[in-house]
């Protein structure tokens, strides 16, 4: 009786710590998928970044190409995609903003990139809003045009900073995923070979106590 006692509590301690094994491995690969869960955010974040201020400078680009176009033609149907223009670039800079809201800075390039882009709009009101433009002596006209294409150049150098920091970013964080990676790999593998051994060491105990069970018998 005391035999089968210790037989059948050694048998419970033996399935407790198959349990608690595996319970620890599945907590512990869980922890790592959800690290490199992170790692993937930080990544596709740096991206709608990048995307957010391509968008804007497409809006620039397009708010100009119709303000031109209607200056050289004097045709207010090019004025379409200028309506809202501004707004729309107000909405991605603030946009941009939330978004690098981790990082000084950009937070510090977002100010200069939303002075840039009312001075931008600004001039660009003036001139559609003053009638004088085209009665004005050409180089009146021309220093005005010049104005505006020195305002856009170094609108559009502060946002190729602004995407030059953030193709840094991306680069050090999917290095860091792809580490991350290659390590929760090996990690997985590793505690696999640990669970393996665990069971082996289990079945083969179990094994031998049984075959000393049935020779006691």
């Amino acid at each position: 009786m005391d035999k089968n006692y210790a037989y059948s509590r050694d048998i419970k301690i033996l399935f407790i710590i198959y349990i608690i094994n595996i319970t620890v491995a599945i907590f512990l690969l869980f922890q790592r998928f959800h690290g490199m869960n992170e790692t993937q955010k930080w990544v596709n974040h740096t991206v709608e970044v990048q995307l957010s201020l391509e968008k804007c400078m497409s809006a620039l680009k397009d708010a100009e190409t119709s303000q031109r176009g209607f200056l050289l033609t004097h045709d207010s149907t090019f004025l379409t995609p200028y309506n809202g223009a501004h707004t729309n670039s107000e909405i991605l800079v603030n946009e941009i903003g939330k978004l690098t809201i981790d990082n000084p800075e950009q937070q510090k390039n977002v100010i200069d990139l939303k002075k840039l882009v009312d001075k931008r709009f600004d001039l660009m009101n003036s001139t559609l809003q003053n009638g004088q433009f085209f009665s004005d002596q050409q180089f009146k006209k021309t220093e005005r045009i010049l104005h505006g294409k020195l305002e856009m150049d170094t609108l559009r150098m502060c946002i190729t900073r602004m995407l030059n920091t953030e193709q840094i970013l991306l680069e050090k964080r999917e290095e860091h995923r792809d580490k991350y990676l290659k390590l929760t790999l090996y990690y997985a593998l590793g505690l696999l070979l640990f669970s393996l051994a665990i069971t082996t060491f289990c079945y083969l105990w179990l094994k031998r106590e049984l075959k000393k069970k049935y020779i006691n018998n």
